[in-house]
């Protein structure tokens, strides 16, 4: 579907910069830190790419305040007619040396991931909403949206990637075919619990996409049967085969890497194995090409000092050479963030705990000698970069700003920088942070 008409894109770029000249500790260079946004309507990012030119990339929510609103003569008017009145999805195009370059709207509500592909294209995903009859009484229904821009950001194809349950979109990815895959959550149902309470029946999505935007394959499931449930599988019905019956995993997945012969996601098992309530756990998941599901995993753990097991999300992974970095929370551990690393076979290697917020979202990113970084807000509001290896952590960094910081897993090595974005809070409305740092 192409929705070019439903585009908007403004000449005018309101922009609020800060530079620093602040060195990150143990002689890592803060090359700048920017932030980018307007005095009336917030900007908050949620991921970030870099093209091979060095251009940078930012997706986040767009979203008015009640400072777009001015009174004039007893009546209401917009503050900057230049942005839109409603939310929407961002994009920024940011020079390597943090000059804006552009910025444009889309038909969306926010922008989730974006990377950039081969092609030198930017692919994004994020989620629209709207209401359906059918639905819950009062529901919003998300769709899953997904553009492909080129490096202008002109529009290529655009879409909304509906179904009959709230999707909400986690990454996208080009696949060594040049596809796409979107992973998403679906809600599936709701039950009802009691009078007062219902609880949300949640399961994965994923949304396989060519390079012209029609979708390959979308495995969008629909339950069957809430009460049945064997280890940690409930069991659905594929939408597309509706007399079929499938094993599926009580997960929620947040990431995705490609091997040689098939895709492993990570994210988190939802507390059930082999009929002992063991609490949430680690999840590791092995699909083919098609996500034809051929492994699973889970890794549960203990907390510091007690008997019980831990609460254990998985957002991030990577490869490592012939390791698999897995990275999340740990929420009843004093340092609540944790690095899993699996060999070839899935078993664990060793764990590393840091330091790290608990309702973050901490990111992994290898390095070519078997070291890596782990980046994570802390409880202080900063950003903390460690880098690590089996050994545990080699160098603790933190960036010296004088900005209020919530980290939402946007960072990306390239060419020996890395680059973090952020959302600022320091004025009480909310801006895009950027950060690079030379390695």
């Amino acid at each position: 579907m192409n929705k070019k008409g439903l585009i908007i894109s403004f000449g005018v770029l309101v922009m609020i910069a800060f530079c620093s000249c602040a060195l990150i500790s143990n002689g890592q260079n803060l090359v700048y830190e920017k932030t980018f946004g307007s005095p009336y309507s917030e900007f908050r990012s949620n991921a970030i790419a870099v093209d091979n030119d060095g251009n940078i990339y930012i997706t986040g929510r767009y979203e008015i305040t009640m400072a777009y609103f001015k009174q004039v003569n007893g009546d209401y008017k917009y503050a900057d007619t230049t942005m839109p009145s409603d939310t929407r999805l961002f994009v920024y195009k940011i020079s390597n040396d943090g000059k804006l370059l552009q910025r444009k709207f889309l038909y969306a509500l926010e922008g989730k991931d974006i990377c950039i592909t081969k092609d030198g294209n930017i692919a994004i995903t994020g989620f629209v909403s709207r209401y359906r009859k059918e639905n819950y009484s009062g529901d919003l229904t998300q769709g899953v949206y997904t553009a492909l821009l080129n490096p202008n950001l002109d529009v290529i194809w655009q879409q909304i990637d509906s179904s009959k349950y709230n999707s909400v979109p986690q990454k996208i990815k080009e696949t060594s075919d040049g596809n796409l895959i979107v992973i998403a959550h679906s809600l599936i149902n709701k039950i009802e619990m009691s009078t007062y309470l219902t609880e949300d029946n949640t399961h994965d999505r994923f949304i396989s996409i060519n390079k012209s935007g029609k979708i390959i394959k979308d495995t969008t499931y629909e339950m069957v049967d809430i009460d049945y449930r064997k280890d940690d599988f409930l069991q659905v019905k594929p939408l597309y085969n509706p007399k079929a019956r499938v094993l599926a995993p009580a997960n929620l997945l947040y990431d995705v890497i490609e091997t040689d012969k098939s895709f492993l996601f990570c994210g988190v098992c939802m507390g059930n194995t082999e009929g002992v309530s063991t609490g949430e756990g680690f999840f590791l998941m092995e699909t083919d090409k098609n996500f034809n599901l051929k492994k699973t995993k889970s890794y549960h753990f203990n907390r510091d000092t007690e008997k019980y097991k831990d609460q254990n999300w998985g957002y991030n992974i990577a490869l490592d050479e012939d390791k698999i970095l897995l990275v999340g929370i740990a929420q009843y551990s004093h340092n609540r963030n944790m690095v899993i690393c699996l060999d070839k076979n899935y078993d664990t290697l060793y764990t590393r705990h840091f330091d790290g917020y608990i309702f973050g979202q901490p990111k992994v990113i290898p390095l070519s000698n078997g070291d890596y970084f782990t980046c994570n807000r802390t409880d202080s509001n900063r950003i903390a970069i460690n880098k690590m290896n089996d050994k545990g952590i080699i160098k603790k960094l933190e960036l010296n700003t004088h900005h209020i910081l919530d980290f939402t897993g946007g960072m990306c090595l390239k060419d020996n920088c890395l680059y973090i974005t952020a959302v600022a809070k320091d004025s009480g409305i909310a801006a895009t942070y950027l950060a690079k740092i030379k390695l």
